[in-house]
This record gives structure tokens, sequence and C-alpha cells, in this order.
């Protein structure tokens, strides 16, 4: 099975191309997290599950959303929803960020760790990593007991994993 982010990655360069060339991406982003939202709602997400016509789901996505989207992103929802990838908005917003840190030079890690750390640690992951790549590194930390112990670095779309979990699985 294709990975959603490789599916996710057309979709991305060609927002982030049109993007760039009319100056708003940022634009972009707020309609791709509106939409984004929308999809997730739970009666929306059963009705695309179920495999409802592409015509129905685009018109439906596009009546709700009509006020805080443009015709672009009107044509990217009647596209996605051809093709039957809908579910692949938050993919596609995270990879048009992806694709703008790249453009500045600005790497997007997120730490993974089995338990909270304190600001102090924070601070000390954030500028060991902030020397190693000699640039500003935008971060994210999230808890997740299910790692058991150690840490998952994600930059934009390496993953280093450090977790016991995963050391677990090799036995």
């Amino acid at each position: 099975m294709v990975s959603l982010n490789v599916l996710a990655r057309p979709y991305a360069k060609a927002i982030f191309e049109i993007a760039k060339k009319k100056k708003n991406i940022k634009l972009w982003k707020k309609m791709l997290i509106f939409c984004m939202h929308v999809i997730k709602n739970k009666y929306l997400n059963i009705l695309i599950k179920n495999q409802y016509s592409a015509k129905f789901l685009s018109k439906l996505l596009i009546t709700i959303c009509k006020f805080k989207i443009n015709q672009n992103c009107i044509n990217l929802i009647k596209i996605t929803a051809m093709n039957k990838r809908l579910l692949i908005f938050p993919k596609i917003l995270k990879q048009l960020i992806i694709m703008q840190n790249k453009e500045k030079k600005k790497k997007e890690i997120t730490i993974t760790l089995a338990y909270e750390i304190n600001n102090i640690q924070k601070k000390k992951i954030k500028n060991f990593l902030n020397k190693k790549y000699k640039r500003f590194c935008a971060f994210r930390f999230f808890k997740n007991p299910l790692i058991i112990g150690g840490m998952i670095i994600t930059i934009n779309n390496t993953v280093y994993n450090f977790s016991i979990f995963e050391f677990l699985k090799k036995f």
C-alpha cells in the first residue's frame, strides 16, 4: 500500500507552486486547514468512507466550505474527490508546510516521548538540534506512553526511532 504522504506530495507540490507564484501560501494553509476540519467531521467522514459518488462529495464539501475557499481550492476538492482521496487533506497540508519550510531553509522537528519533560530538557534538545542543523528549527513535543521509553524524532519526512518499543520489536 502506498503511503499517504506519497499520495499527498504531488497535490502539495502543485499547490505550493501556485501559491508561491501568487504569493498566497498563508491563504492556502488557511483553506486547507478549514477543509481538513470539515472533512474530519464524523458525519462527513462516514459519507466519504462509504464511497459516495465523487460528484456528490465534492458538491457537498464545496457547499459547506464555499465562503472560506477560492476557485483553486474548489478545483483541488473536485480532483481529490474524483480520485477518492479527500481524506489526505491533512497530509497535503503537512507536505505543503514541509515544502514551505524547505524553501525557507527551516526544519520542522517533532519529538515524541513516553513521558512529559520539563522546559529545561526541551530547551537542551532544541539548542542541540538547532546547532546540529545550523538553522532555525520548529519544534513540537508530544507524549505517547506506548513507546515505553526513549524518543522518536521526526525531521521533515525522516524518522529516527530511539524508542524502547522499537528496540523490543527487533527481538
